[in-house]
């Protein structure tokens, strides 16, 4: 597959591989990016939940919501390794430094939908929440949550309310 800037890549496991070519005669340099498709799927999950938030004002969940999906959680034990973890960076942990620019392109547009104030969800969304409310919403970045590698806590009854809405996604 060639990409918008002429580069050669493969789309694999959720994973955007790219091959940058370097001088003449060098082999290509490898730079391992999260899937369109993914950040694609990353970016309905929030438009859906910030959706669901115009109809049932539910702030707090809201906000659980991106919590989720800027960080890692604990989904089981391993019997001989320890705790299993899943979430932005557990199943992003290939991405090189190279493609974090990825991660930042979500948050861009998390800030980009709470705070603008035209379409649909902007205007519905600029009467629903105050300044403090968007700024607390914000500080969710899933750049931070893989570099720092964030873990949460999610209640069984709390992580299914959250993804409720994500079934089809």
């Amino acid at each position: 597959m060639v990409m918008s800037d002429g580069l050669q890549s493969v789309t694999y496991l959720g994973y955007e591989f790219a091959f940058v070519p370097m001088a003449p005669n060098k082999a290509s340099d490898l730079q391992v990016g999260i899937a369109s498709k993914k950040i694609k799927k990353i970016k309905t999950r929030i438009a859906l939940s910030l959706f669901d938030y115009c109809k049932n004002k539910d702030y707090s969940l809201l906000k659980s919501r991106l919590r989720f999906i800027a960080s890692n959680y604990r989904i089981g034990q391993d019997s001989g390794s320890g705790n299993l973890y899943a979430g932005i960076h557990y199943n992003h942990s290939m991405i090189d430094s190279s493609r974090l620019a990825d991660l930042n392109s979500i948050d861009s547009f998390v800030r980009h939908a709470i705070f603008s104030k035209k379409g649909s969800l902007g205007k519905r969304l600029s009467t629903l929440l105050d300044i403090n409310q968007k700024r607390e919403l914000c500080r969710f970045s899933l750049l931070h949550g893989h570099q720092q590698k964030i873990v949460r806590t999610f209640e069984a009854s709390e992580f299914y309310k959250i993804k409720s809405i994500w079934n089809h996604v």
